[in-house]
């Protein structure tokens, strides 16, 4: 074989260009697709490797499958959390972390997590989680306990009383 693809975590991959390849048009299209691009003058796989850390990280890259093994789309929430006198710091920090972990349990999707903070302090919190995983981590006992320090720092507190809602167009501070 002339020339091989190799993908991180994966065996290299026959580069349909080369002659000995004798990949059938399916497995060629296989190959364009799991590589991610393919070149619109010859219609060839040619493997880029993404910019994106995330993109090529197996262990962060997490798609959620449905029960019938078919990925899914999840669900995404917003929370609001008011922080405790002098707990604000504290409350950071585990909104840091917690997207990160349910990642780990296999429970939150690897779209991006945004956290945002209101005119009155309230710490808002956007991310998905996979399909079905909310009842998961209900019985989940690793999560019980990541929400048991958030009560310690914080208090959970509905969006609508907000006042960045009554606005034409909510603005928030982000938090990095």
């Amino acid at each position: 074989m002339e020339r091989a693809l190799q993908r991180p975590g994966n065996e290299p991959r026959c580069d349909s260009r080369s002659p000995e390849c004798k990949l059938s048009s399916l497995n060629k299209i296989r190959i364009a697709i799991a590589n991610r691009k393919v070149t619109r003058s010859t219609g060839k796989a040619v493997y880029v490797p993404s910019t994106d850390p995330a993109r090529n990280s197996r262990k962060t890259h997490i798609r959620c499958r449905d029960s019938n093994g078919k990925f899914a789309m999840g669900d995404v929430v917003i929370d609001g959390y008011k922080p405790k006198r002098g707990k604000e710091d504290e409350l950071l920090g585990l909104v840091r972390e917690h997207v990160p972990y349910l990642r780990k349990l296999g429970l939150a999707t690897d779209r991006a997590p945004i956290a945002l903070k209101s005119r009155d302090g309230i710490v808002v919190e956007i991310f998905e989680w996979c399909d079905g995983a909310v009842e998961q981590a209900h019985s989940n006992p690793a999560v019980q306990k990541l929400w048991d320090e958030y009560v310690k720092v914080c208090d959970y507190v509905p969006l609508v009383g907000l006042s960045e809602f009554s606005d034409m167009f909510a603005q928030f501070v982000p938090i990095d």
